[in-house]
């Protein structure tokens, strides 16, 4: 009877651990879940910026403090890859997950989950770039 015990009492915390797992997303649904709308982010409680998904997998990032960066992105290994006109780095690649009932992007690569941005609102409202905007 000891030996059933143990038994449910593993196969139930593989399962609980499984359930709580991060989940990646669909990117053709998350495609069509941001297009023509504005995600805003917030990272660790703090507003992070918001992202403009426009025609042809256009984008226009907004920083915190007002200014506005144009991009693109594309799918790469199963991740959104951004490209933005100020940088001359290499892709952002962002991994979109369901945990519990957010939606976050992490960082292809990251070493843990503290870069996480979580989507805290999705607007039909287009973003108000600042004077200082690439948009």
């Amino acid at each position: 009877m000891r030996q059933r015990t143990y038994q449910l009492t593993f196969a139930l915390t593989v399962l609980g651990v499984a359930a709580v797992a991060d989940t990646p997303v669909d990117l053709e649904w998350f495609e069509e879940y941001a297009q023509g709308s504005t995600l805003h982010f917030e990272r660790g409680g703090d507003y992070a910026g918001a992202e403009q998904f426009l025609d042809d997998r256009r984008v226009i990032w907004q920083f915190p403090d007002g200014t506005c960066v144009p991009g693109g992105w594309y799918i790469e290994a199963g991740a959104m890859c951004f490209v933005y006109a100020h940088s001359t780095d290499d892709p952002q690649c962002w991994q979109m997950l369901q945990v519990g009932d957010d939606i976050i992007a992490r960082l292809v690569n990251a070493e843990n989950d503290t870069g996480d941005i979580r989507i805290t609102r999705q607007t039909n409202v287009p973003l108000s770039c600042g004077p200082a905007s690439g948009a």
